[in-house]
Parts: C-alpha cells; sequence; structure tokens
C-alpha cells in the first residue's frame, strides 16, 4: 500500500498556514493517509451487515482538530445504526459495551454514544430490578403478617378456651378464701336500701344471690339460721347505723379449721340511730338527754372479727359468726362504765353489736 506524506521545511515545528490555505479546495477536503496498518483499522458494520473498514484521516490543517463534513456525516448514520442495533442486540450488546473496551481512533464518538445508550439502559434495568425486589420483599412481608395474625387468633382462641375450662373449675370449686373476700367486697357498705331507687334494689339482689349460691340451707349466722335472716341483720343495721363500713385487717385459718377475719366496723350515731335504737336516752317532749347529745354525730370504730365455717362435702359456708366490740369506743366517749352501762340498758343492741332477738 502507498502512503503519500507531504513535507514542509516547518514539518518539525508547529505549522500555521496562511488564511489562503483555509480557503483552498485542499485545506477543506485534502488529507493525506497516515502511517496505520490496513489490519489494525476500526471496523464498523454497514447497512447491508458487512464489516468495512474506515479509514483514518489526519489533515494538515487546524481544521483537522475538528472531524470533517464526510466525517460527521458518517457519524449521524452511524448513531442511528447504533441505537437500532441497541434495541436488537439486548443483554449480549450490554454486556459488550459493560466490558468498557472504548475503540480508539474517529470511533471514539461512536464509543461514546453507545457507552451512553447502554449506561442509560443498565440504570434503567436496575431500577426495575428494584423495583420487583421491593414488590417482592412488601409482598413477603404481607404475607408473614397474615400468617402471624392466624396464628395469634389461633392462640387467642386456645386461650380463651382454657381461660373458660379454668373459670368453670374455680367456679365449681370454690373455697373458704374466695368466698370471704368476695363476702366483704360486697358488703363493705353494707345493704344500701332506698325507696325506689333501683340502684339499691339491683345491689341487695346481687348480694342475696351471693348468699344463696355460696352458703348451706341451714346457714348459722350469730343466734339465728338462713340467709334471709342474715340478710335482714344486715339490713337493719345499715339503716340504723348509715353510713357503714366494713374494713379487713387480716385473713387467716386457725387451728379448729375456721376462716378468721379480723374487722374494723365503723358506724354513725345520728338522730334516727337514737330514737330506734336507744330509745331510753330521749326524753318524753321529744329532747334529748346529755348521754345522747354526747352521742348525737360520733362514728364509732369497733374492732371486731367475722369466722367462717366451710363444709368440704358440700362447698359451701355452713356457719358465719360476727361480733363488733361497742363497749370500748363508747366508753372512750363518754369517759364513765356507769354513762355506758346506762347506754346500753334497754338498748336495742348489745355490746358486741348483736341485735336483740325480740325486736329484729
Amino acid at each position: 500500500m502507498e502512503v503519500r506524506v507531504r513535507h514542509t521545511p516547518m514539518n518539525d515545528r508547529v505549522h500555521r498556514p496562511s488564511n489562503s490555505d483555509f480557503q483552498s479546495h485542499d485545506a477543506l477536503h485534502g488529507h493525506v493517509r497516515c502511517q496505520i496498518p490496513f489490519d489494525r483499522l476500526p471496523t464498523f458494520a454497514d447497512h447491508s451487515g458487512r464489516g468495512m473498514k474506515v479509514d483514518a484521516r489526519i489533515n494538515d490543517s487546524p481544521t483537522a482538530l475538528f472531524p470533517t463534513y464526510d466525517e460527521m456525516t458518517f457519524y449521524s448514520s452511524n448513531l442511528l445504526e447504533v441505537k437500532r442495533s441497541m434495541c436488537q442486540a439486548g443483554p449480549s450488546l450490554r454486556a459488550l459495551c459493560n466490558a468498557r473496551h472504548p475503540v480508539k481512533g474517529s470511533s471514539g464518538a461512536k464509543t461514546k454514544a453507545v457507552y451512553l445508550l447502554s449506561e442509560k439502559q443498565r440504570l434503567r434495568e436496575l431500577r426495575r430490578t428494584r423495583q420487583i425486589r421491593y414488590r417482592r420483599k412488601k409482598e413477603q412481608y404481607i404475607l408473614d403478617l397474615q400468617e402471624q395474625t392466624r396464628k395469634l387468633r389461633r392462640t387467642i382462641d386456645e386461650l380463651e378456651q382454657y381461660r373458660r375450662l379454668r373459670s368453670d373449675t374455680v367456679v365449681t370449686q370454690m373455697n373458704a378464701w374466695r368466698f370471704a373476700a368476695e363476702y366483704f367486697r360486697l358488703f363493705r357498705y353494707g345493704v344500701r336500701f332506698k325507696e325506689g331507687s333501683k340502684t339499691s334494689e339491683t345491689a341487695e339482689s346481687a348480694q342475696l344471690d351471693f348468699l344463696r349460691n355460696s352458703m348451706t340451707e341451714d346457714l348459722v349466722y350469730n343466734a339465728e339460721h338462713g340467709v334471709v335472716c342474715m340478710l335482714q341483720t344486715w339490713r337493719q343495721t345499715s339503716c340504723w347505723f348509715a353510713p357503714v363500713r366494713l374494713e379487713v385487717d387480716r385473713l387467716t385459718k386457725d387451728a379448729t379449721g375456721f376462716l378468721v377475719a379480723n374487722t374494723l366496723f365503723t358506724v354513725t350515731i345520728s338522730e334516727q340511730t337514737l330514737r330506734d335504737v336507744f330509745p331510753h336516752l330521749c326524753n318524753n317532749d321529744g329532747t334529748m338527754s346529755a348521754l345522747a347529745q354526747k352521742l348525737l354525730g360520733q362514728a364509732i370504730a369497733m374492732r371486731g372479727s367475722t369466722r367462717f365455717k366451710w363444709d368440704d362435702a358440700l362447698g359451701r359456708v355452713a356457719s358465719v359468726m360476727s361480733q363488733s366490740d361497742m363497749l370500748t369506743p363508747l366508753l372512750r366517749i363518754l369517759g364513765s362504765v356507769n354513762d355506758v352501762s346506762r347506754v346500753f340498758d334497754k338498748a336495742l343492741i348489745t355490746p358486741d353489736f348483736q341485735l336483740v332477738a325480740e325486736e329484729r
């Protein structure tokens, strides 16, 4: 192959041609062939699919810094071809571009275009892959939550069944301790009775149902028998000494098998209390004696105890013995044993806070 090279005296230096060289046909369109072996020239596919060699051109004028008109036309046509090839080639061309082996020479523009297109396609594929992965993780998270919800519901159902079974067992196997706790809860404020009050009637009904369901038919309450008598005593006491309050200090089981509760029973002495329980302290003209004046409005806190006897065979309470020390607080208020004796003389209550049987 013949290669012709133009020699000039200024060949070893930077050559700056005159203005006439810019206007000459040789400066615009002339070229010389460089000394590059033909087999090392880059190869591009033409429209027919056959490979072709492109000569590398080097102008000896300042316009060599820019591509010629023919080169620009060639690049433009090849860029369209590259874009179409990218859409058709698929992964094989993207893999080739990702290898990042740019071709030197006049194919640099094409290589850059191919790289940019492949990079854009790669980023698109990366975003698509991430979106697919995110959707899969989200779907899996929802499935996991649904599975956990089903497991929790099964666990709740099992625990609910277990609770019902245990509750039924506890109710059927009520012991003295449970009875005592419920008894003092229901009778903490006595029997609240008020005419026309549905709340009072409901509370009293709950108390009566509790006593009937947890006590024997021949229940012994102090000196009386039966659940009805026990509730009647509570009703009378709550009416005479209102307001009342029953508190438990300690609950133990003694050597005889009785469950013993140490209590603090607080009652109030009102005008009704003096007229109904201590009528002998009131004068015939309706006025009150000096002792009655001392007791009026006093809150009496009485220490006492309540003893429960549990029937294991029946699973019910067989007897309840209750007493409270009313003598000590009255002695503290009146300051004289004689005065205390006069208070309990002909009274409808005993010093251990038991109602007189004849008047009940």
